[in-house]
């Protein structure tokens, strides 16, 4: 994204908001989609700690390769909000010298203004798809049944736990 993106000269205030708005759309898709990020962060980062902690040195690696990629992709996507807010912030300036020159297209929302690219990733982001997540699923079902196996295990010791007390 360059200043080129976010110069709203030739544009009416009608077209120019709504230039804007696409942005601030974009904006709140890539902040979802980091506090999804954050979450599968954290669960990555228990689940190596859960297969350290059970021996599972080969499932702890690969579960600390996931939330090393998450890590990065967080990183990433938080340069783009902070360079899609500093893109707002310098439309929103502009917006006092936008005028109405032209006139709005008849039918509502002018497809030109509409980036198809732009569009397509938003709605990637918005369904929470991410290409080649094949190996993370099969890792996340490993780790799903590792972390089933660790609630029945501790609900075991506490239900013996509980019959020697009753016993004892």
């Amino acid at each position: 994204m360059d200043e080129k993106n976010s110069d709203l000269s030739g544009m009416n205030t009608t077209e120019a908001k709504e230039y804007i708005l696409q942005h601030i759309v974009s904006l709140k898709l890539v902040r979802k989609e980091m506090e999804k990020l954050e979450e599968n962060l954290s669960k990555w980062n228990l689940r190596t700690e859960l297969a350290c902690s059970k021996g599972e040195t080969g499932l702890a690696l690969e579960a600390k390769k996931e939330a090393e990629k998450i890590q990065a992709l967080r990183m990433k996507l938080s340069g783009d909000a902070e360079e899609l807010r500093n893109m707002i912030d310098r439309m929103i300036q502009q917006l006092p010298g936008v005028t109405e020159q032209k006139q709005a297209s008849p039918g509502g929302t002018d497809l030109e203004t509409v980036d198809p690219v732009m569009l397509e990733q938003e709605l990637l982001m918005a369904s929470g798809y991410l290409p080649g997540d094949e190996k993370k699923a099969e890792i996340d079902r490993t780790m799903k049944k590792l972390e089933a196996d660790n609630i029945v295990e501790i609900e075991l010791a506490k239900l013996k736990e509980k019959m020697e007390n009753k016993n004892g």
